[in-house]
């Protein structure tokens, strides 16, 4: 997104604090990306995350924030949630006690996520004998629907099935398997006892298939499995339709494009660092360009994990001290990122002869209000500065005069500091003025 009326407040000191020397990189064509501050938008224990393909929504691993009371008793919760970034709308998908249950979440495609919740039934005087509930459940970000795909419902066994699904959301269908696997007589000839379901969640239709373990999804978005003879590919695929219908048709055998490498990636770094007497490896991540330049890295975030650029390219989302942390990425075109440097210039260049006009009127005070001579005036002024570099970059263009004798104080230019579009000109009264180049 192009922020660049918003990024030239932040470099004129109106916004948040960005350096568009630490935070811009520039890309082949001259444009160039910009790093907003980070936003978090997960606490307090973020344990793994995951962008949905819009790049708009992020599922995330963690512990539910009562575990860490310390007053509380209660067993620690691994939850689920989903965030939209942008709003930092959070809404808990699925929360279930740590092990040996499961809740987890996956994408599988435009905004739909797929929850597996493997829970343990409490005992109570109906239940006589351990039990527990498995169930797959589709949902669509950003809307209410859902829709169950699988439940096994109260099953008394401790043991979780292998029940996975393999969704076709384009089309609004799935294939859930059931893969059970028992034991014969005989401990090393295995039992296996596979069902495999075409569950159609628009209409709530199911449909019994064969079962196989080649099943996908095509380019085209239908479930699919190739067909073999005597383990011979036959150039021939099975396709499995919303309405349990099946087609056989001849294969497409049609090569996917490399994904083309984006105009900047990540870079991760790692440095030592000492806490009291213990070394320790601080790992930070950067944002790179091909282009080399005086912005050519941008510091992302120290000490960190996991950095993850959004499938859309428009953030950061990183893990930092068990919180979750998002950088939005800001476009720039050529000319605005130029006339934010020139705007970073100008403002670095009346800064320095601020500061330089400055520590002139504080040395006038110890020198009975007598300008310091051109000869030996950076020597003369540095004690009265910050560092060499603002001396080093201000022309001084006065004589040793006493300040009592200027009949214009305003008006009397004592020295400049040169940028590329003009120069910042501080005068005799202490004041400072951009003139740009005829």
């Amino acid at each position: 997104m192009k922020l660049s009326v918003w990024l030239a407040a932040i470099v004129l000191g109106q916004g948040p604090l960005i350096s568009l020397t630490r935070d811009v990189i520039t890309l082949t064509d001259g444009s160039a990306v910009a790093l907003a501050p980070p936003i978090c938008v997960y606490t307090p224990t973020a344990e793994r995350f995951s962008w949905s393909e819009s790049g708009r929504y992020l599922l995330v691993d963690g512990i539910s924030v009562s575990s860490f009371s310390p007053t509380s008793t209660a067993q620690p919760k691994h939850r689920i949630e989903l965030i939209e970034w942008r709003t930092r709308k959070s809404t808990v998908i699925s929360e279930l006690p740590q092990m040996p249950a499961i809740n987890s979440a996956e994408w599988v495609g435009d905004d739909h996520y797929l929850v597996t919740r493997y829970e343990v039934l409490p005992s109570s005087p109906q239940r006589t004998q351990p039990a527990t509930r498995h169930t797959l459940t589709l949902f669509r970000a950003g809307t209410t629907r859902s829709w169950p795909l699988y439940d096994s419902g109260e099953v008394p066994t401790t043991t979780p099935a292998n029940v996975f699904a393999i969704p076709a959301v384009k089309h609004g269908y799935a294939l859930v398997i059931d893969d059970r696997t028992g034991r014969a007589i005989d401990a090393n000839r295995p039992v296996f006892n596979r069902k495999a379901i075409i569950v159609n969640f628009r209409t709530g239709k199911r449909t019994t298939i064969t079962p196989t373990l080649s099943i996908g999804v095509d380019p085209e978005g239908y479930l699919y499995e190739p067909l073999y003879q005597d383990r011979k590919f036959t150039g021939q695929h099975r396709r499995y339709l919303p309405d349990g219908t099946i087609q056989e048709h001849a294969a497409k055998m049609r090569r996917e494009p490399e994904e083309a490498a984006g105009p900047f990636q990540l870079m991760p770094s790692s440095a030592l660092h000492k806490i009291a007497k213990k070394t320790e490896v601080a790992y930070g991540v950067w944002l790179a360009s091909p282009v080399a330049s005086d912005h050519q890295f941008a510091l992302v975030a120290s000490d960190c994990r996991e950095p993850e650029i959004a499938p859309d390219r428009s953030a950061i989302a990183y893990l930092q001290g068990g919180n979750l942390f998002v950088r939005e990425l800001m476009t720039l075109g050529k000319a605005e990122f130029q006339q934010l440097l020139d705007v970073e210039e100008q403002n670095e260049a009346m800064s320095k002869a601020k500061q330089v006009a400055t520590a002139i009127h504080i040395y006038l005070a110890d020198s009975d209000d007598v300008f310091p001579p051109k000869e030996g005036f950076a020597d003369l002024i540095m004690p009265y500065v910050k560092n060499r570099s603002m001396v080093d970059a201000f022309t001084y263009t006065f004589g040793k005069r006493n300040a009592t004798e200027i009949a214009e104080p305003a008006n009397t230019e004592i020295g400049y500091v040169q940028g590329r579009k003009g120069r910042a000109v501080a005068y005799a009264d202490g004041h400072v003025k951009w003139i740009k180049n005829p």
